[in-house]
């Protein structure tokens, strides 16, 4: 027919109207789908942000606590004066020269008052250092080994300064945080007393627990990084 030919191809109107319809319906899922992937991904980064600032928040608190724990213990154990003579006694003097003095040091005594002091105030480990970095006695070890611990950054800065210092404490893949204050008596320094908790895995899965957010501690090393301890 050539009046149709002229026309050309036309869809019917149900069809037009159907077509018209799925297109509407498609762009109108589209839509949504669009939507909700973008506010999906929004209220999962606000999640993933807020566990982690809860998670840090957390970390801030126990290290704060664990930090402020230490501190006292360190403090009423250095002013106890009868602690401070027994280790002035036991190295042979109210000053100590070293381990090079003429009286060897009593580590054995002083080891073992150590251990009560542990048992009292619960830290993971506990040095006696003299007055030049010189370990003499350590809770963790039965016998004393000549040790210096005169080039540690947090030893170091006590003996500079004179004064307590406390924090982060690295010893070899151990990692801890440490209070370390002087022992004076009558104005002479017998000493050094060194406190540390442990940080550990038992400690980050309380804090993953409490935080809602996994945690780990990396170690750096020369040319890589050792896992300290995690929650994972």
């Amino acid at each position: 027919d050539p009046a149709w030919r002229q026309r050309g191809f036309a869809l019917p109107l149900a069809l037009r109207f159907f077509l018209g319809t799925a297109v509407l319906i498609a762009l109108a899922v589209g839509a949504a789908v669009f939507v909700t992937y973008t506010q999906g991904q929004r209220i999962a980064a606000q999640a993933v942000d807020k566990a982690l600032a809860t998670s840090v928040a957390v970390q801030r608190e126990f290290e704060q606590r664990r930090l402020e724990q230490l501190q006292s213990s360190v403090r009423l154990i250095a002013a106890d004066a009868s602690f401070v003579k027994y280790i002035a006694d036991a190295t042979g003097g109210s000053t100590l020269p070293g381990l090079g003095a003429a009286a060897a040091p009593d580590t054995a005594s002083m080891r073992d008052l150590l251990a009560e002091r542990q048992k009292d105030f619960g830290f993971d480990l506990g040095v006696l250092l003299d007055a030049h970095g010189e370990v003499l006695t350590r809770s963790d070890q039965s016998e004393a080994f000549r040790e210096s611990l005169a080039a540690d950054p947090l030893v170091a800065a006590a003996l500079k300064e004179g004064t307590p210092v406390s924090g982060y404490w690295r010893r070899g893949d151990r990692l801890y945080q440490a209070a370390i204050m002087p022992l004076a008596q009558d104005q002479d320094l017998v000493g050094f007393l060194l406190l540390a908790l442990a940080v550990n895995d038992e400690l980050t899965r309380t804090v993953a627990q409490t935080s809602g957010a996994q945690l780990a501690f990396w170690l750096p090393q020369e040319k890589s990084l050792q896992l300290g301890a995690s929650s994972l």
